[in-house]
């Protein structure tokens, strides 16, 4: 993850204006001025979270979401993994995911709707969305 407000990609300045940006293509998570760079499979458990918020997932639920991206392990711990592993490279951009116990995860403490700051385009387009926001 960087922090010193540059992005990774193309080397531009980001803008903190208090939104949450993702770039489904580039598997990157802007906000706060820094990015997180998630795995594929980091990625997609955050995707399913992020676009259900703020709905409560179980653990088979997200690893039935992500069956596509070819998990090494089928195993219902290796949720609790990558979830651990997304919570600390999203963390600093204010995206929270907590733990319901007895039940699954959730994404906590957005303020907007979601799937409005998807982008899916290139990484120039991330900068343009945050320009505009």
């Amino acid at each position: 993850m960087r922090d010193d407000g540059v992005c990774p990609c193309c080397g531009a300045a980001l803008i903190d204006n208090g939104r949450i940006r993702v770039d489904e293509e580039g598997g990157l998570v802007v906000g706060k001025g820094r990015v997180a760079s998630l795995t594929k499979q980091e990625f997609a458990l955050f995707l399913t979270l992020w676009g259900g918020a703020p709905r409560t997932f179980t653990k088979e639920q997200l690893l039935n979401a992500t069956a596509d991206i070819g998990f090494d392990e089928r195993e219902i711990k290796i949720v609790d993994v990558f979830v651990c592993k997304a919570r600390k490279k999203l963390q600093p951009l204010g995206v929270n995911i907590e733990t319901v116990w007895g039940r699954g995860y959730r994404i906590v403490g957005v303020g907007q709707r979601p799937m409005d700051d998807v982008v899916t385009s290139n990484p120039t387009s991330l900068h343009q969305a945050e320009a505009q926001g």
